[in-house]
């Protein structure tokens, strides 16, 4: 990541570390068939390796996964991805939409900001954002997904990769019924629909405690 974009967008170093997590994940759904297949060729020799005495010549008691594992972290990474060359296609594909997605939410949360300190936190100045949580949804379009930032103080919002006009109309429903005489009352929350994205205030989830509030939640 830029530290540029990073200092910009008021974003602490534990957020810049979650940032980066996802690749794991990404790089690990699109390697993981074919390094599971490599991984059982090298126990399938092995095996063989072993032939009808049943001792297992010099080293190849060796785990074979340890030995896997250890042979990418020495090179072997291009021999691997000699051999399999979409896969190394397929894994920058996944690096740049990872780059992209973040660069663009980064840019937006630097832009939005004095929206969102009006909307959002009463004209007080939020803070920088001490962490966030993701992978919270599918990819879409390049690889953008849902955000919760933390901001100083604990306060949480969430970013959406795309319109917020769902959620404009549904609260705006509740609202309605809040006002014309609704028997429950309903709350609304803050969205904020910029068109490419949204943002919106974060609701903790919780259980009911008892009876009267799971009856309050079905009539909802």
């Amino acid at each position: 990541l830029d530290e540029g974009e990073t200092a910009e967008a008021r974003v602490g170093p534990e957020a810049i570390r979650r940032l980066l997590d996802p690749l794991a994940t990404f790089f690990g759904a699109v390697a993981g068939p074919t390094l599971d297949q490599e991984l059982e060729v090298i126990r399938l020799t092995r095996a063989v390796s072993l032939g009808p005495s049943g001792v297992a010549p010099d080293g190849a008691g060796t785990d074979a996964r340890k030995a896997f594992v250890d042979a990418l972290l020495t090179g072997g990474w291009q021999d691997l991805l000699a051999a399999h060359p979409a896969l190394g296609r397929a894994l920058v594909t996944v690096l740049m939409n990872w780059r992209r997605a973040t660069a663009t939410f980064l840019r937006r949360l630097r832009d939005d900001r004095p929206i969102l300190t009006t909307r959002f936190f009463a004209g007080r100045d939020p803070g920088d954002v001490t962490a966030v949580d993701l992978l919270l949804s599918d990819p879409h379009r390049g690889g953008q997904t849902v955000v919760v930032l933390h901001f100083e103080g604990d306060r949480r919002l969430v970013y959406k990769p795309r319109s917020g006009a769902l959620e404009v109309g549904y609260f705006g429903l509740l609202d309605w019924m809040n006002r014309h005489g609704a028997p429950v009352r309903h709350r609304v929350v803050e969205v904020v629909d910029l068109g490419t994205h949204s943002w919106i205030d974060f609701v903790e989830h919780a259980v009911c405690r008892d009876g009267d509030e799971l009856r309050a939640f079905a009539r909802a």
